[in-house]
């Protein structure tokens, strides 16, 4: 994995966004928000680990989760933006990466979220600069490099500032797209056994 001085000088990474700005990211687009995900887990807590403690328990699907993501999603997919996330997965499927499926992108599909999935035998066709490349993309020219620790847990968020760099990753976002299949593709893999 590229450590962060060596992204840094390559994308000439901001200090840590503070909160506010990057959740201004999420308002203030126009056309389109892109996520590649490629951590195995994400550390969850709060609300988030006591849906995951559920889940993990067994217990039944009880209603809509994550409303206030889900309300931001609908308002943007239903002006007519995309809300794409790409997934890379890891076989077998971790009990983490089965509740971001059916607990998470099955629900914010509903709401008009674009969840494509990158299967393992598709990975090497991406070209990442390292194994967990995470990033959020606004309009094809903003970018935001997510950080993250060893074990998923969430470090801050970044600005690509080089500009240069922009294209790299919107030709990342292409590669991603291509070698993903829809979320419904997927499910029809998943819940008939030939994906484990």
């Amino acid at each position: 994995m590229l450590a962060l001085n060596n992204m840094n000088s390559t994308y000439n990474l901001s200090s840590h966004l503070p909160a506010a700005e990057f959740d201004a990211c999420f308002t203030n687009f126009s056309k389109s928000a892109f996520r590649l995900e490629t951590f195995p887990e994400y550390r969850v807590g709060g609300a988030d680990a006591e849906l995951y403690n559920k889940f993990s328990q067994g217990e039944p699907w009880q209603g809509p989760i994550f409303e206030d993501w889900a309300r931001l999603i609908a308002s943007h997919t239903t002006a007519g933006r995309e809300f794409v996330v790409a997934r890379v997965l890891s076989e077998p499927l971790s009990n983490y990466l089965r509740f971001e499926i059916e607990w998470g992108y099955c629900y914010f599909s509903t709401v008009g979220q674009d969840t494509r999935i990158i299967l393992p035998s598709r990975l090497d066709t991406l070209f990442l600069p390292s194994a967990t490349f995470d990033y959020w993309m606004f309009d094809d020219n903003k970018v935001v490099f997510m950080e993250y620790g060893s074990d998923g847990s969430y470090k801050g968020a970044r600005y690509v500032q080089n500009h240069d760099s922009i294209t790299e990753f919107v030709t990342l976002k292409g590669r991603a797209l291509a070698a993903s299949i829809s979320l419904r593709e997927f499910l029809s893999l998943y819940r008939t056994g030939r994906i484990r």
